[in-house]
């Protein structure tokens, strides 16, 4: 059976079939994880990705993505935060 579509708006939701599990991320998660997949797929693309760093390459793609995103956290204020002030 296959994934249902997603639906607009709604959290980002991924089936991992044989068990059943499912990961819930919020919309800014979601959009780390798509920052570090455009990272992970870099090293793939080098060729410097093999199975022996392949653990440590992913965790890095996850860490650079986060460090960007408290990075444009800080310098890019949304008019909503501006509104706050």
């Amino acid at each position: 059976m296959a994934d249902p579509k997603p639906i607009p708006g709604a959290p980002y939701r991924h089936s991992t079939q044989p068990t059943g599990a499912f990961v819930n991320l919020q919309s800014s998660e979601a959009a780390v994880l798509a920052a570090a997949a455009q990272i992970f797929s870099g090293y793939i693309i080098s060729g410097a990705l093999n199975e022996k760093n392949e653990d440590l390459l992913l965790e890095r793609s996850i860490d650079l993505a986060i460090r960007m995103a408290q990075r444009a956290d800080i310098k890019i204020q949304s008019a909503e935060e501006l509104d706050k002030k």
